[in-house]
């Protein structure tokens, strides 16, 4: 069963606005050289304090439960 698990970092762009030029430079740069070997993976991000933020994680859950069902009955098949 699917359970929530704090596995990415977001960082909000316009905050980045706000720190020193230099460390601009630095992450933009550690960045570039991480998506080499990073997945082309697009996601949705949910601030925690929105009064939605339960629905939607129960959706997501929910959608993650399906996908391991899946792959087991999957893995089931002669």
């Amino acid at each position: 069963m699917a359970k929530f698990e704090e596995k990415f970092i977001v960082i909000n762009t316009k905050h980045l606005k706000n720190i020193p030029e230099d460390l601009s430079d630095e992450l933009e740069e550690i960045l570039g050289n991480l998506n080499c070997y990073l997945p082309e993976n697009r996601y949705y991000v949910v601030n925690q304090d929105e009064p939605y933020s339960d629905v939607i994680l129960k959706i997501i859950l929910e959608g993650e439960n399906k996908k391991e069902l899946e792959n087991e009955n999957i893995q089931r098949q002669p």
